[in-house]
Parts: structure tokens; sequence; C-alpha cells
């Protein structure tokens, strides 16, 4: 979703953190090639290779999406920052489909320095966490994995820088919380 967000509203969005994820529109509208060619999720022969997201075709289609005023101008995504977050043990999205991910970005215009590649090579399909959730090589619920490498904190620095990450000391936070009523939103029949 990171991608389908950072491109989509490009106009707003600074930039994105992807875990195990390929480009934008890799499905193309279709679930089996959703499946078989952007990742290995059916119990169809995985198809995934170093070309099966067809990044040309989804640049192209990006770009009539914009023309089509269905999306932000892709043109937005040269400023973002974006860090690609893989493992070499995942099979449900192989790296090849992140490196096509990366191909996607630069094909539209992000610089080589405003993009980052982080490949585990002990990690399966997890969100890489220091010391928490299953086996980093596992790919199982909850799809936490202790990998020693903080996914959350590479994200945010690259996106921010290590600034924002430090905790402020001396200054009062700014802004302030506001109380209001949301009982309006909630369905008749009360909250599920």
């Amino acid at each position: 979703m990171a991608v389908q967000l950072a491109v989509a509203y490009s106009s707003i969005v600074k930039g994105a953190g992807v875990v195990a994820a390929g480009p934008y529109f890799c499905s193309q509208g279709n679930l089996p090639t959703a499946m078989t060619q952007c990742s290995c999720t059916a119990s169809l022969p995985c198809g995934v290779s170093a070309t099966s997201a067809a990044v040309p075709s989804l640049v192209s289609a990006t770009r009539r999406a914009f023309t089509g005023k269905l999306i932000d101008d892709p043109a937005n995504l040269a400023g973002q920052r974006v860090i690609m977050i893989s493992g070499l043990k995942d099979t449900t999205v192989p790296q090849a489909v992140v490196q096509q991910l990366g191909d996607y970005y630069e094909a539209l215009g992000l610089p080589p320095a405003g993009l980052s590649a982080v490949s585990l090579d002990n990690a399966g399909h997890t969100m890489p966490t220091l010391n928490y959730g299953v086996a980093c090589g596992d790919t199982v619920s909850p799809f936490i994995g202790k990998c020693q490498f903080d996914a959350a904190k590479a994200i945010l620095g690259w996106i921010y820088g290590p600034a924002p990450l430090k905790p402020r000391t001396g200054s009062a936070p700014a802004g302030h919380f506001v109380q209001f009523d949301q009982t309006a939103f909630l369905p008749k029949s009360g909250p599920r």
C-alpha cells in the first residue's frame, strides 16, 4: 500500500517505506498477474522473474492514469525519498519484484540519491524488527520478525533524516490536542 499511496498522491507524500512490495499497478487489475508475476501467493506456478512486473508497461500506465486525472503527476516522485526493504528468504514477494520497484522509480525520475535498497539475507516475508516477533526467516503470522534490524527506524530515518528520531529536549511540544465527539460516525446499531 505504501507504493500505491505514494504514487497516487505524489503531490502530498514526502516518501515511502516499502517492505516487500512491487511497483505501482503491478497487477494491472488482474488477480492472476498479482499472484504470479508480482508475488508468489497462489497455488499457480510462480512466474516472478527479473522482468515479470513489466516495468515499461507500468510506467506507461502510470502516465496514462495521470493524464486521465486519476492520480497526481508522477513527476512528483523525483522529489520523494524511498527505501525498499526485502528479504533474501522471502518467497512471497521475491527480491526480483522489489528490484523492479527500484527500476520503476528510476524510470519515473527518482534520482539514485533518493532511493535506498536494503536486502536482509536472513529475512522471510516479514516486517523486520530488532528483537520482536517470530524468527526472521519465518513467513508466518504475525509477519513480524526478529531480524536484528529496525525497519521502522530505518524507514523514518531515510525519509525524514535522523533529527526527527531524537527526543525533544527543553521545549514544549507544538500544538495541542482537540477532543471531539465521534458518535455521529458510528453505525446506528452501535460499535462493532
